[in-house]
């Protein structure tokens, strides 16, 4: 059975940094992109729960995560 991390994992762990980085950085991709992206696409523990964070941060204050929340986040 092909899981949706395997179809992720088939454009590489470069593409899947790049689209976390569109994440964290650009608020409009983040909108554009906020319902087709969820965390089990993403192959990498660490990267699911990296999506699972900026999602959460993103329905509570409708903007991106900035990088002191995420490093507070990954520290806690």
């Amino acid at each position: 059975m092909v899981t949706y991390a395997d179809k992720l994992s088939e454009f590489g762990e470069q593409f899947q940094r790049k689209v976390l980085y569109s994440l964290i950085h650009d608020v409009e991709f983040l909108k554009d992109v906020y319902e087709l992206t969820k965390a089990e696409f993403f192959p990498a523990d660490t990267h699911q729960w990296i999506v699972t964070i900026i999602k959460k941060y993103y329905d509570e204050y409708k903007s991106r995560i900035t990088r002191d929340v995420l490093k507070i986040a990954v520290r806690s």
